[in-house]
């Protein structure tokens, strides 16, 4: 949770509707557009969020004072400490969730569809309301990288002449000069969210970004980025270097020359711009025999990503099961057998 929005009807708490994309009370069920937060009341609202650390993995998350779900998303530890959130973490733009808490848990519950070897205690009900809407931090990068790549490359040819066969070859220099564009390059602005994961749940549409204001907080935890944008640009570098690298590759090899040796390359990038964005994930973590398995819904485009652990008992009594059967179907077999023999 983060900074409240009271409804000007009933004085209670408004959140964020990601199906509506309106402020809504729940209580006398009024509604509102988004505000953008005016620059006098941003230092105010700083002032009023806390950040819970998490002493156990480091994780921090912004909410508001009146939190009660202290407990952390990534690895459940319940000792929470308050701290102040920095004014530099206000990002520039952010892409509200669109998918419900209850589209969240259908998703999670989908997941067993099929899987007759889940633990039943890994779909109880209180680890499926433990799920919670995290905005995830992120670097977005826009760059120009000005590339050169030479080749030298060969063609065979074949030709017959009576009883002689004459082979042609033809060497060529190729080279490739240019400038790619890229647009929006992420780079996940924590280290406590897997980036394994939340690759699996790209690409998110970076046409809904809006600007910031803490209404869309409303309703959802935010996390506190803790990688600096100098380190996140040398990873954005070294993605687009690679892209245009590959892509002036895949420009050569595409004209099916019969060798190709790639004799020169430099790639110069130019930054061209660098924000900080927070963007919506639905998130649970559930311990199950002292390991954690992570589920994770793209809040914008209901891409999921998980893992289900395997409950041994019911594995076993299923391979017992089966085997008791094979073991019947080869007895009847035999009988038939048996009894066609005599």
């Amino acid at each position: 949770m983060v900074q409240d929005k009271k409804c000007t009807g009933c004085g209670n708490k408004l959140i964020f509707n990601p199906k509506t994309q309106r402020m809504y009370c729940e209580y006398c069920r009024s509604e509102r557009d988004v505000i953008p937060d005016k620059k006098k009341e941003i230092a105010e609202i700083t002032k009023e969020l806390d950040v819970y650390s998490c002493p156990n993995c480091g994780a921090q998350l912004i909410c508001d004072s009146t939190t009660t779900s202290t407990f952390c998303v990534y690895c459940k530890s319940t000792a929470i400490l308050k701290d102040k959130l920095n004014g530099k973490f206000e990002p520039q733009a952010i892409i509200p969730f669109k998918t419900t808490k209850d589209e969240a848990v259908k998703a999670f519950l989908d997941l067993r569809k099929g899987k007759k070897l889940i633990p039943d205690e890994f779909l109880h009900q209180s680890n499926i309301e433990e799920i919670r809407g995290v905005y995830i931090p992120f670097w977005l990068f826009d760059y120009q990288i000005d590339g050169v790549l030479d080749a030298r490359a060969t063609r065979e040819d074949e030709t017959t002449n009576g009883d002689k066969t004459i082979k042609t070859i033809y060497e060529y220099h190729v080279a490739r000069r240019g400038a790619v564009s890229f647009d929006n390059i992420p780079v996940d602005g924590s280290t406590h969210f897997q980036d394994n994961v939340m690759r699996s749940l790209e690409p998110f549409d970076y046409n809904d970004l809006k600007k910031y204001t803490s209404d869309y907080l409303s309703g959802f935890l935010s996390e506190l980025y803790d990688v600096e944008e100098e380190i996140a640009d040398d990873i954005a570098t070294e993605r687009s270097k690679l892209t245009a690298y590959n892509t002036f590759k895949q420009s050569i090899e595409s004209q099916q020359y019969d060798t190709i040796e790639y004799i020169n390359n430099k790639f110069d990038p130019t930054k061209l711009r660098a924000d900080y964005v927070l963007l919506p994930v639905w998130m649970l973590n559930v311990k199950y025999k002292n390991d954690f398995y992570t589920f994770a819904m793209n809040g914008q485009t209901k891409k999921i990503v998980g893992n289900i652990p395997v409950d041994e008992e019911k594995a076993k009594k299923l391979f017992i099961k089966k085997a008791l059967i094979n073991i019947v179907i080869l007895l009847i077999i035999a009988i038939i057998i048996w009894k066609v023999v005599w």
